[in-house]
């Protein structure tokens, strides 16, 4: 049994102390008799040895209200239900190279554009799993910690921005993104804890090797699959030339899949190539599908409201103050 309103149980405090009251406080009398004597024969047999009823039955009759304001619930029908237990990390590579245009045939969506589609519909699909961002280029930062907001992660990643070409953010540290991953993982309870990293590049900056960081992530038992994002060869890549006009030139920024495919593989991952947006769909799908851990719970799936079986009596009790008081017991005058 359970209480759908809790808090109104606090009325339940209140009614000893109203009877305390009521008992302390003496009523005045009425009428003012030298002797009891002449009134033994008006008063009804046992009315003064029974004057506080009416006072327990309508405090009784209050005591069973506030238990039935609270609204009593009892569950009738078990059923099991599950959800998912999984902490997942998603590490996304904002690096310069992601501006380029080979992931869809409009020149529009570059590399980043087309990930953060597919990384918008995979966060809904997580149901109850706890999901973090973490963006990373030439450093590697928390963009979201772990949550069950899932619209606030997908508001997030809506947000991301490619860092500058050849500026002080600009690079790849894939070692500096799983070891920042790690760090919102490794205090997690959950049964199961994931990274997602895609990148379009090879690591080439930060204290931290993929290698070693992914050594770190297979001692706290966290599995990392890797996303290499764009097409083998040169792609499409925008820039600006002297008269500030956009323009696209061929450019390659090859992919080290040998590594990605390492870490993944140390982890107990899986390494995936993704050359356009549809197979990146198709990966995430993938992924969401294996990464499935359940935890069964039992659930009620019908309640019986049992405060009819609280007013019920509640009146009855009332009731029996008000014919008592109207005749065993009624006061002169």
């Amino acid at each position: 049994m359970r209480f759908q309103s809790p808090l109104l149980l606090l009325l339940l405090s209140a009614v000893p102390l109203v009877a305390w009251l009521r008992l302390k406080r003496r009523r005045p009398a009425a009428v003012i008799f030298s002797a009891l004597g002449a009134l033994r024969g008006a008063l009804p047999a046992g009315g003064i040895r029974f004057e506080r009823l009416p006072l327990f039955l309508r405090c009784a009759a209050a005591l069973l209200i506030a238990l039935a304001l609270a609204r009593p619930v009892k569950g009738l029908g078990r059923a099991k239900a599950f959800a998912e237990g999984i902490d997942i990390v998603l590490a996304l590579d904002v690096s310069s190279s992601m501006d380029s245009r080979d992931m869809t045939d409009d020149l529009r969506v570059n590399r980043l554009d087309a990930a953060k589609d597919v990384v918008k519909r995979f966060i809904p699909e997580r149901g109850n799993d706890r999901l973090g961002i973490v963006a990373f280029a030439r450093y590697a930062y928390t963009i979201s910690p772990l949550t069950l907001d899932h619209d606030l992660l997908i508001d997030t990643v809506d947000r991301l921005k490619i860092v500058p070409r050849g500026g002080d953010e600009d690079g790849t540290a894939i070692g500096s993104a799983i070891v920042t991953s790690l760090g919102r993982l490794k205090d997690s309870a959950a049964t199961s804890r994931v990274i997602i990293l895609l990148t379009d590049g090879a690591n080439n900056f930060g204290q931290v090797s993929p290698e070693a960081a992914a050594g770190i992530a297979r001692s706290l038992k966290v599995k990392i699959y890797t996303i290499g994002a764009g097409t083998e060869g040169e792609a499409p890549y925008p820039v600006t030339d002297d008269f500030g006009c956009l323009r696209f030139v061929r450019a390659s920024f090859p992919i080290d899949e040998k590594t990605l495919r390492a870490v993944a593989g140390a982890t107990g991952g899986e390494y995936f190539r993704a050359q356009d947006e549809r197979a990146l769909r198709e990966i995430y799908r993938r992924i969401n599908a294996m990464e499935k851990t359940r935890i069964e719970e039992e659930k009620f799936t019908e309640h019986r409201e049992l405060f009819p079986l609280l007013l019920i009596p509640a009146l009855a009790l009332l009731f029996a103050e008000a014919v008592a008081g109207a005749t065993l017991l009624r006061r002169i005058p």
